[in-house]
């Protein structure tokens, strides 16, 4: 019988993807598509934008465009970043979470979402599945796995990280997990 692993068909399945970097430049918030001054960094169905400090006057501006955009959902600038678990040093400017949509998705699972994209990172086809955002059902995901310590009809309640599923995923193929942050599933 096969080991298999199975990741979360319930992720938000994207609507419209929005690609950032020209809409910077004709805003004129970025110089060129290669100049270094300002940087998003997508995530899916959220993203970072990064300020050089040559740059950071345009941070009054970049918030009034994102909060004018139809596409950008809860918006978190300055220290308020640390709400969303990240950090305002290292030059991050704002983070964003793209705008969420209740209707179902093409299996008829309610979550939809915008995503952000950009050169380096394209999206995936329209109506794949999507994270890193705010959304009630990006926050939700599961895991179901077979073999590797998992018994069949378990399950595991308990508090769980992202970062659980890497030991878990070593545990089950047989590698070491020395060194590595987080837990291997099931906790019991």
């Amino acid at each position: 019988e096969p080991e298999y692993g199975v990741d979360d068909p319930r992720v938000a399945q994207q609507r419209v993807a929005e690609e950032y970097g020209g809409r910077s430049i004709d805003a004129g918030l970025k110089e060129s598509r290669g100049s270094p001054e300002l940087v998003v960094a997508p995530q899916g169905s959220s993203g970072h934008l990064y300020l050089l400090p040559q740059a950071h006057e345009r941070r009054p501006r970049l918030e009034a465009f994102f909060r004018d955009q139809t596409w950008c959902g809860p918006l978190f600038v300055g220290e308020a970043v640390e709400a969303v678990g990240q950090s305002n040093s290292h030059h991050l400017a704002l983070t964003f979470s793209m705008r969420k949509y209740q209707e179902p998705n093409r299996l008829g699972v309610p979550g939809v979402t915008d995503v952000v994209t950009s050169e380096a990172k394209p999206a995936k086809p329209k109506g794949f599945g999507s994270h890193g955002g705010l959304g009630a059902f990006e926050r939700g995901p599961f895991l179901v796995a077979m073999g590797g310590g998992f018994v069949a009809g378990s399950e595991e309640w308990g508090r769980t990280s992202l970062v659980d599923i890497a030991p878990t995923a070593l545990r089950h193929l047989g590698l070491p997990r020395d060194g590595i942050e987080g837990l291997a599933l099931p906790l019991a």
